[in-house]
């Protein structure tokens, strides 16, 4: 029975004495993959564009994506045989692209904000502001020149639910007002067509105001999620970078010791 298992116990000790003797140099392998990568991606993070406009932040986000993707890529590359390595590796490679995943979400919420902007640019002549300025003061020089009993009591109808939408604390609350405004306008009856025609068009440009506060809406709710996301990937990093100090940092200064053993190349990622 002991000789049937003292080949296995030997070829066992003979494995772990060859993996021992690789782990220094595959750790410093993935440490020095690491290290390069995160200090490209140090590098964007610390750029103006980082902190700057809508379309600056998605062209970083979309940057970031990138090099994420390739230090994963870098790490797969690396020919690594012991197993606790592989699975730093493997772990980091899993974080690496999970930051790619919310960095290409946030780059897809930025460059929405990006299209959403000149709606609401008061300096656009074809923006929501510029058309609803315009419509208000076609209905208003109307009412003023052409005192009718129908612009008299439409006013007040209008001055009262505007007075309303200003109440509101938000853009859903503001959004949810003008809906109600276009709503109860929209019954109204007129026998001035022209009145009706330009009663329609100021319709016209709160329905599109409505619509670029239910959008701003959405798009709040889409920042405030993809920030969540990409904080709770970004604390992942820690625990990672942890462990292989714990796991290499041992090893690396053991054969740095060594006589006969190459000075380690890289460094723990912080």
């Amino acid at each position: 029975m002991r000789k049937r298992t003292a080949a296995p116990l030997a070829a066992a000790a003979l494995v772990a004495l060859v993996a021992c003797s690789k782990k220094p140099t595959e750790c410093r392998e993935i440490i020095a993959v690491i290290d390069d990568d995160d200090q490209k991606i140090a590098q964007l993070l610390g750029t103006p564009a980082a902190v700057g406009k809508a379309n600056e932040i998605a062209g970083v986000a979309t940057a970031l994506a990138t090099l994420e993707d390739t230090l994963a890529a870098d790490l797969a590359a690396l020919k690594l045989t012991v197993p606790e390595v592989q699975k730093l590796s493997s772990d980091y490679q899993g974080f690496a692209h999970e930051v790619a995943a919310a960095a290409r979400e946030t780059a897809t919420v930025m460059n929405q904000v990006v299209a959403y902007e000149p709606k609401v640019d008061p300096q656009k002549p074809d923006g929501v502001p510029q058309k609803m300025k315009a419509a208000a003061e076609k209905m208003t020089n109307r009412c003023t020149t052409k005192k009718s009993t129908e612009c008299v009591k439409l006013f007040d109808k209008m001055k009262k639910i505007l007075a309303d939408a200003d109440k509101a604390t938000d853009t859903a609350a503001q959004a949810a007002q003008l809906d109600a405004f276009v709503a109860e306008l929209s019954q109204a009856t007129l026998k001035d067509a022209e009145l009706k025609t330009d009663l329609d068009e100021f319709i016209a440009s709160m329905k599109d105001a409505s619509a670029v506060l239910h959008e701003a809406t959405d798009l709040t709710a889409k920042m405030t999620t993809t920030k969540a996301t990409m904080d709770g990937v970004l604390a992942k990093e820690r625990p990672l970078t942890a462990s292989i100090n714990a796991a290499c940092v041992p090893q690396q200064l053991s054969a740095a010791q060594s006589p006969s053993a190459p000075a380690p190349s890289g460094s723990a990622p912080k």
